[in-house]
């Protein structure tokens, strides 16, 4: 019998041992469709997967896959300590600022890989290819099913970039500047 934890407290969070992948989409098909696979695979080596999706659609298909679902107005859960993986519809990227910003702020922490699905072919992008575990296959083709895209045969792999960023993208203040730029103004 385990003893009971008096705090609530998830224990990835008081440890922060647990990896973090937030990934930025449109909507829940589109998540699943282009990384439901990688997510899954990450979920199963132990990593806390987060989707944040603008419309609301079929969330049900992300938990299939084992990750947490909020809405795109929660960029916030991205920020906070600092993910280790980003994955961000390409189209959403090149569309809205401040998600733009989100990819930029990572990359320049430099401790945060970035992949976009759906980018089109670029000079500036550099494709590679996720290999899934037959596993992801099976429940991809079920987060699939619940989504409304039909039962269909699942591809072994899916497609990523990683882009590179603009340096024109003005990233998320980090917590040590708004430190510095408080200590300022108290001055």
């Amino acid at each position: 019998m385990r003893p009971a934890t008096t705090t609530s407290t998830p224990p990835d969070r008081r440890c922060g041992l647990r990896h973090r992948l937030v990934v930025v989409a449109h909507d829940p098909e589109q998540v699943v469709r282009y990384a439901g696979g990688w997510l899954f695979d990450q979920v199963m080596a132990g990593w806390m997967v987060y989707a944040l999706v603008a419309e609301r659609g079929n969330r049900r298909s992300l938990r299939i896959l084992g990750t947490q679902v909020a809405g795109l107005h929660r960029l916030d859960v991205a920020l906070e300590p600092g993910p280790q993986a980003l994955a961000v519809d390409a189209a959403l990227y090149r569309a809205d600022p401040q998600v733009r910003d989100l990819v930029g702020a990572a990359r320049d922490r430099g401790r945060t890989e970035v992949r976009l699905w759906n980018a089109g072919h670029s000079a500036d992008q550099d494709p590679f290819e996720y290999r899934l575990s037959s596993a992801a296959m099976a429940f991809k083709a079920q987060a699939l099913v619940a989504v409304g895209a039909g039962a269909r045969r699942v591809d072994r792999v899916e497609q990523f970039h990683r882009a590179a960023v603009s340096a024109t993208v003005i990233p998320f203040p980090s917590t040590r500047s708004r430190i510095a730029e408080t200590s300022k103004e108290l001055s």
